[in-house]
């Protein structure tokens, strides 16, 4: 939609250009009246205003793909380089609609350490049940949960597999309470002292969702 509008007003801009000269060169006594005076030469000075006013609107039309083609560059170059985020997701688990997997792939060069997890949106305390690194066992404690950064880049990258759950004020686990919830996960990368909070979607599974008919 952007591209289209940007071939808009290009097409504009160059047939306001066109047109003016053409209302110029080939226009009535009145529209020479009205554009022109006799004291200037009315072909160069209105070609020199259009093409100064063309030429800006082309530059503002250029910046907008410019930058976001610099944009995707740099975020080419941040994952050849292993400068990316780790990326988290959350679905409810298939079998224990109770619990929630946390699934996070660290695609940084660095490694990270599993800070906190918490459930927003619910004053319940949220409990990781069991933990594990490249389907590796490891202990279920933030703090203690570390993952390796992606050093060889012919290899996958690591991968961590969190089981958690929460219990509401009556005690009961939470189930489709999860849809109106989010999950935040809070990381430090090595070789830093910043704390990062990423806010992750949980995705349902228990629920019928009428797509299938």
């Amino acid at each position: 939609m952007r591209a289209d509008g940007e071939q808009v007003f290009g097409w504009v801009a160059a047939t306001i250009y066109v047109g003016t000269c053409a209302l110029i060169v080939f226009g009535t006594d009145a529209t020479h009246a009205l554009l022109c005076n006799a004291t200037s030469n009315c072909i160069l000075d209105w070609v020199g205003a259009l093409s100064g006013w063309v030429a800006a609107i082309v530059a503002a039309l250029t910046i907008r793909p410019l930058y976001r083609q610099l944009l995707t560059q740099t975020e080419q170059t941040d994952f050849t380089v292993g400068n990316t985020k780790p990326s988290i997701d959350a679905v409810q688990h298939l079998d224990t609609n109770s619990q929630i997997v946390v699934d996070i792939v660290n695609w940084n060069r660095r490694g990270m350490i599993v800070r906190d997890i918490q459930a927003v949106g619910s004053g319940a305390p949220l409990t990781i049940q069991q933990a594990e690194v490249d389907k590796e066992p490891v202990m279920p404690l933030p703090g203690r949960l570390i993952l390796p950064g992606w050093i060889n880049r012919a290899d996958k990258p690591h991968r961590m597999r969190m089981e958690v759950a929460a219990k509401g004020e009556d005690g009961r686990f939470l189930r489709d309470e999860w849809e109106r919830m989010q999950i935040m996960v809070t990381y430090e990368l090595f070789g830093t002292r910043e704390l990062s909070k990423q806010p992750v979607t949980v995705n349902l599974t228990s629920q019928d969702l009428g797509i299938f008919g």
